[in-house]
């Protein structure tokens, strides 16, 4: 009988993984995206600022029984870059969207930034809004090849 306490899988056993996003590369490889906020002493839930924060990816080729060690997406020194989103473009390029907290209870911005190699290397990030702005989900590519990148104003703005 199986442990109902224990996971099934483990992609990452960090100090705090958080704001998973899972998609399906070209290739049909699975990819989760997610921040680790590097922190190991802390006051609050792990939901909090981090310096450390950083985005990571892990992949999947077996439908997710196992996962890759993970890769960094992007780490932005100094600030908590948080909720990342992936995308897959009809080309299969890959655009990740995240947010940077540029301290607690601070400005976020959204950023975006680009793999045309499956995920396994990304750009330099290009800032979406200098507004206080965050994304928490995958942009969208319309049928005429625009793209429509969710964002909003922090609830922190003025």
């Amino acid at each position: 009988m199986e442990n109902p306490e224990k996971p099934d899988v483990v992609i990452f056993d960090g100090n705090y993984p958080a704001w998973p996003w899972v998609m399906r590369n070209k290739n049909d490889q699975l990819i989760c995206a997610f921040r680790e906020d590097g922190l190991t002493e802390r006051e609050d839930s792990g939901h909090g600022f981090s310096p450390l924060g950083k985005l990571m990816v892990a992949f999947s080729l077996d439908k997710g029984r196992t996962w890759s060690m993970p890769n960094t997406i992007v780490d932005n020194p100094g600030y908590d870059d948080a909720c990342p989103a992936i995308a897959l473009l009809p080309d299969g390029t890959l655009l990740a969207s995240y947010y940077s907290r540029l301290s607690a209870g601070g400005r976020s911005q959204a950023w975006l930034t680009r793999s045309i190699d499956g995920g396994y290397s990304w750009e330099q990030s290009v800032m979406l809004s200098s507004e206080d702005t965050r994304v928490r989900g995958a942009l969208i590519s319309l049928s005429n090849g625009d793209l429509l990148v969710p964002i909003y104003r922090s609830m922190y703005s003025e």
